[in-house]
């Protein structure tokens, strides 16, 4: 029996006992950024930065600003921009001492300017009156 590139890539224990992930899934691990991934970064306004230093201490930061804030160098290269944020300085240190980090970039379709504190209430209030909350209250109903 042939072995797939996908086990040959996703051998481990846990694959061994549950089954082995499908090439769909097991196609969206890659080693650098596709355009489809660039796209959405580059739209989006706020990420969470996970970290840990060299003991396994870990930290998850959030990161945020215009859409655009993060600049794409190249498929492999993301530059954040040096903000002071609250001071601590936790995913520098981390990541000068334990160089892997994970990203989750988050973007939404009812995006708003909501880069300052005062714009922020009102973008909700917007939001969920475009969303046909109309008691004018900052938290939108869900959609059913």
């Amino acid at each position: 029996m042939a072995t797939s590139n996908t086990q040959t890539r996703f051998d481990n224990n846990f694959t061994r006992k549950f089954g082995f992930p499908k090439e769909r899934p097991a196609g969206k691990v890659v080693e650098s950024l596709r355009q489809s991934h660039m796209d959405f970064i580059s739209q989006s306004p706020f990420c969470v930065m996970a970290t840990a230093d060299l003991a396994g201490s870990c930290d998850a930061s959030p990161k945020g600003g215009l859409p655009g804030f993060v600049k794409i160098l190249d498929e492999r290269h993301l530059l954040f921009p040096d903000v002071a944020g609250n001071r601590l300085f936790q995913s520098y240190q981390n990541v000068e001492a334990n160089p892997h980090i994970g990203l989750v970039f988050f973007y939404s379709r009812h995006q708003r300017d909501c880069s300052s504190q005062r714009n922020s209430l009102h973008c909700l209030r917007r939001t969920a009156e475009e969303d046909g909350n109309s008691t004018g209250s900052s938290k939108p109903r869900r959609k059913r």
